[in-house]
């Protein structure tokens, strides 16, 4: 297995790489920090869902899933909670990656071990720098949603529920490593297409990490390739496969 590190250190001005093909250290070198354009209406204004209470909760049991038997809650957080991405672990092993090559997707098998984000200094790959780049979007109006189970904290998502007129945007969704194939990714999608619909929405973009659990994942909520992609985050995340999703 290669083993890709892309934390970098107060003093590294490059992340370490073990020695792979270009394509596939690039495409996980990208997924490791996930940075993403911010959208329009973060300079002018995102609205906030219409009728939510200040602090939201929604009781989803994940029961049509065999192995889950517990109560997962998704709440909405305050702005400030975007802090809570130091505590998921972003580390994954990846065996398959995608790419659009003529308007198709297209799998190769890869063996690479994805790192977690790096607790140290602001660097890229840090999670210093992934709370400065989501807090204006979070502060500017997008919605900020957390799972939890009881007090365990398991999961994060942050949704724009107008990136365009009739299309939301979900801007980052991630679950911790330990808690990931329980439904939690469900609970916080659902949750944030509702978001989407109560704006007027009936899509929602993606702009996807092409690994294979990622892909499947909106493949299975009924997501098809953007045509054609937000060009914003299309030149912001290239590598990335970038969806249009039904939630109407």
């Amino acid at each position: 297995m290669r083993t890709l590190n892309m934390a970098r250190g107060p003093s590294s001005d490059e992340p370490m790489t073990a020695t792979d093909s270009l394509s596939a250290a690039s495409t996980t070198a990208r997924m490791s920090s996930r940075r993403r354009s911010r959208p329009h209406c973060v300079q002018t204004g995102c609205r906030a869902p219409s009728g939510s209470s200040p602090r939201w909760l929604w009781a989803l049991r994940t029961h049509t899933i065999p192995t889950v038997s517990e109560l997962i809650d998704i709440r909405y957080l305050a702005p400030s909670d975007i802090e809570l991405l130091n505590k998921i672990d972003r580390s994954e092993v990846i065996d398959t990656l995608y790419s659009v090559q003529d308007h198709e997707l297209v799998a190769r098998t890869v063996d690479v071990d994805v790192p977690d984000w790096s607790r140290e200094g602001d660097g890229e790959h840090s999670v210093r720098q992934l709370v400065e780049h989501w807090r204006p979007i979070a502060e500017g109006g997008a919605t900020l949603l957390g799972a939890y189970s009881g007090d365990e904290f398991l999961g994060l998502a942050l949704v724009v529920d107008q990136l365009e007129p009739g299309m939301a945007w979900l801007g980052l969704l991630h679950v911790s490593r330990p808690h990931r194939r329980r439904g939690v990714a469900l609970a916080l999608w659902t949750a944030a297409a509702e978001i989407g619909r109560s704006a007027g929405s009936t899509s929602m973009y993606v702009s996807a990490t092409p690994s294979g659990s990622a892909v499947g994942f909106y493949l299975g909520r009924g997501c098809v390739l953007a045509d054609p992609p937000n060009p914003d985050l299309l030149a912001d995340e290239p590598e990335d496969i970038h969806f249009v999703c039904p939630i109407g």
